[in-house]
Protein backbone atom coordinates (compact mmCIF):
# COMPACT_ATOMS: atom_id res chain seq x y z
CA UNK A 1 0.00 0.00 0.00
CA UNK A 2 3.02 2.18 1.04
CA UNK A 3 4.80 2.04 -2.25
CA UNK A 4 1.66 0.98 -4.75
CA UNK A 5 -0.56 4.23 -3.70
CA UNK A 6 0.94 6.93 -0.64
CA UNK A 7 4.38 6.97 -2.15
CA UNK A 8 2.76 7.29 -6.28
CA UNK A 9 3.41 10.86 -7.56
CA UNK A 10 0.84 9.92 -9.96
CA UNK A 11 -2.09 9.44 -6.55
CA UNK A 12 -1.06 11.03 -3.61
CA UNK A 13 2.96 11.70 -3.43
CA UNK A 14 2.44 14.88 -5.13
CA UNK A 15 5.12 17.36 -5.35
CA UNK A 16 4.25 18.95 -1.76
CA UNK A 17 2.71 15.61 -0.67
CA UNK A 18 0.90 13.99 1.23
CA UNK A 19 -2.77 14.77 -0.88
CA UNK A 20 -5.81 14.73 0.32
CA UNK A 21 -7.29 12.89 -2.21
CA UNK A 22 -5.67 11.04 -5.11
CA UNK A 23 -5.12 12.87 -8.09
CA UNK A 24 -6.38 9.85 -10.08
CA UNK A 25 -9.98 9.99 -8.77
CA UNK A 26 -12.66 12.23 -10.82
CA UNK A 27 -13.40 14.54 -8.75
CA UNK A 28 -10.08 15.35 -7.59
CA UNK A 29 -8.41 19.33 -7.81
CA UNK A 30 -7.07 21.57 -5.52
CA UNK A 31 -8.27 24.33 -3.60
CA UNK A 32 -11.51 24.93 -3.18
CA UNK A 33 -14.77 25.22 -5.54
CA UNK A 34 -16.59 26.85 -2.24
CA UNK A 35 -18.28 23.01 -1.35
CA UNK A 36 -14.94 21.01 -0.26
CA UNK A 37 -11.25 22.11 0.09
CA UNK A 38 -10.34 18.21 0.90
CA UNK A 39 -10.33 16.55 -2.46
CA UNK A 40 -6.22 16.96 -3.23
CA UNK A 41 -4.78 19.81 -1.01
CA UNK A 42 -2.19 19.20 1.49
CA UNK A 43 -3.35 19.32 5.27
CA UNK A 44 -1.07 19.32 8.13
CA UNK A 45 -3.29 16.77 10.08
CA UNK A 46 -3.54 14.52 8.44
CA UNK A 47 0.24 15.03 6.89
CA UNK A 48 1.25 14.29 10.47
CA UNK A 49 -0.53 11.14 11.45
CA UNK A 50 1.08 9.74 7.66
CA UNK A 51 4.16 11.01 9.14
CA UNK A 52 4.35 9.43 12.42
CA UNK A 53 3.18 5.98 10.49
CA UNK A 54 5.78 6.18 8.30
CA UNK A 55 8.31 6.27 11.00
CA UNK A 56 6.50 3.60 13.63
CA UNK A 57 6.26 1.44 10.23
CA UNK A 58 10.24 1.70 9.63
CA UNK A 59 9.93 4.40 6.41
CA UNK A 60 12.36 6.43 8.09
CA UNK A 61 13.27 8.02 4.97
CA UNK A 62 10.15 8.74 3.33
CA UNK A 63 9.28 10.17 6.74
CA UNK A 64 12.30 12.46 6.53
CA UNK A 65 11.51 13.11 3.01
CA UNK A 66 7.75 13.92 3.69
CA UNK A 67 9.10 16.48 6.58
CA UNK A 68 11.38 18.27 4.05
CA UNK A 69 9.29 18.53 2.01
CA UNK A 70 6.52 20.58 4.04
CA UNK A 71 9.05 22.17 6.47
CA UNK A 72 10.66 23.83 2.07
CA UNK A 73 6.57 24.18 1.44
CA UNK A 74 4.98 25.57 4.45
CA UNK A 75 7.69 28.07 5.74
CA UNK A 76 10.17 28.93 3.24
CA UNK A 77 7.77 28.86 -0.13
CA UNK A 78 5.38 30.92 1.60
CA UNK A 79 5.69 33.95 3.43
CA UNK A 80 3.51 33.10 5.49
CA UNK A 81 1.69 29.78 7.23
CA UNK A 82 -1.44 29.13 5.74
CA UNK A 83 -4.42 26.79 6.44
CA UNK A 84 -3.93 24.26 3.58
CA UNK A 85 -1.83 24.10 0.67
CA UNK A 86 -1.98 23.54 -3.64
CA UNK A 87 -0.58 19.81 -3.43
CA UNK A 88 0.87 20.48 -6.76
CA UNK A 89 2.60 24.09 -6.54
CA UNK A 90 2.77 24.42 -2.67
CA UNK A 91 0.56 27.76 -2.92
CA UNK A 92 -0.47 28.54 0.50
CA UNK A 93 -4.19 28.36 0.45
CA UNK A 94 -7.53 28.86 2.93
CA UNK A 95 -6.71 31.32 5.67
CA UNK A 96 -3.85 33.61 5.87
CA UNK A 97 -1.62 33.55 8.97
CA UNK A 98 -2.65 30.27 10.39
CA UNK A 99 -1.30 29.64 13.34
CA UNK A 100 -3.67 26.41 14.22
CA UNK A 101 -2.50 22.97 13.51
CA UNK A 102 -0.07 24.09 10.45
CA UNK A 103 2.64 24.65 12.80
CA UNK A 104 3.29 21.00 12.75
CA UNK A 105 5.58 21.43 9.58
CA UNK A 106 7.93 23.12 12.15
CA UNK A 107 8.20 19.72 14.64
CA UNK A 108 7.65 17.30 12.05
CA UNK A 109 11.54 18.02 10.67
CA UNK A 110 12.67 18.44 14.18
CA UNK A 111 11.13 15.18 15.31
CA UNK A 112 12.95 13.48 12.03
CA UNK A 113 16.45 14.93 12.92
CA UNK A 114 16.52 14.29 16.39
CA UNK A 115 14.79 10.81 16.51
CA UNK A 116 11.87 12.16 19.05
CA UNK A 117 8.63 10.32 18.89
CA UNK A 118 5.83 13.30 20.06
CA UNK A 119 3.23 10.57 19.91
CA UNK A 120 4.95 9.03 23.57
CA UNK A 121 5.30 11.03 26.62
CA UNK A 122 8.42 8.30 27.87
CA UNK A 123 11.23 10.85 27.16
CA UNK A 124 10.56 13.93 28.84
CA UNK A 125 10.73 17.01 26.02
CA UNK A 126 14.04 18.26 25.95
CA UNK A 127 14.88 21.89 24.79
CA UNK A 128 15.94 22.20 21.27
CA UNK A 129 19.20 23.97 21.25
CA UNK A 130 20.20 26.13 17.68
CA UNK A 131 23.30 24.42 17.23
CA UNK A 132 22.34 20.91 17.37
CA UNK A 133 20.11 21.82 14.59
CA UNK A 134 22.36 23.75 12.49
CA UNK A 135 19.73 26.47 12.31
CA UNK A 136 19.87 30.42 12.82
CA UNK A 137 16.87 32.44 13.73
CA UNK A 138 17.43 35.89 12.63
CA UNK A 139 15.83 38.48 14.83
Amino acid sequence: MIHEHLLNPDEFWLAFPVASYAKTEPDYYQGSHHECNWRGSTWAPTNYMIFQGLRAYGYQAEARELATRLFNMALLKNAVLREYYNAETGEGLGQTRFWGFTSLYYGMLLESILGYDASTLQKPVEPIVTRELGIQFQS
